[in-house]
């Protein structure tokens, strides 16, 4: 049983209002569960909702999930070609736009920062994650990815 008055994760994360100092990156995620596989302590005082690992997706790559720049450039040109031009642009077959993808990691990395706002905030990110933030950090375009 989940803990009575958690807040789950937003079902539709928005781009951040929070403007992140110049240079920052920082993040932080929790992964809880499944319950069923990693069972609480009866006497726990906490229990979230199950946040599995796998729901801790960079983003969204459809088709081209796990295959080499090469091998999408040679099996769908016509779709790669715009989206390496200009990532915005274009999104990967049954895939998820690239903005949408950063505006949910400025999110979290937002939630983290206002969670902690008198210290550091630890994060650990994969890569992509980490370029969308830090581009964004920074001030650059999605195009130099």
């Amino acid at each position: 049983m989940v803990t009575p008055g958690y807040i789950p994760p937003h079902p539709s994360p928005r781009k951040p209002s929070l403007v992140l100092p110049a240079l920052a990156c920082d993040a932080h995620c929790h992964v809880f569960g499944p319950a069923s596989r990693f069972p609480y302590s009866p006497k726990s005082s906490y229990v979230p909702p199950d946040a599995p690992k796998e729901d801790l997706a960079a983003l969204h790559c459809g088709l081209w999930e796990g295959r080499l720049a090469s091998e999408i450039a040679e099996r769908s040109p016509k779709a790669y070609r715009p989206w390496k031009q200009d990532p915005t642009s274009a999104s990967p077959p049954e895939g998820e736009p690239i903005l949408d993808a950063q505006a949910r990691v400025l999110d979290a990395l937002a939630r983290a920062i206002e969670k902690a706002p008198s210290g550091p905030v630890a994060v650990a990110l994969r890569p992509i994650p980490l370029a969308l933030a830090r581009l964004a950090i920074e001030g650059r375009p999605l195009a130099e990815m």
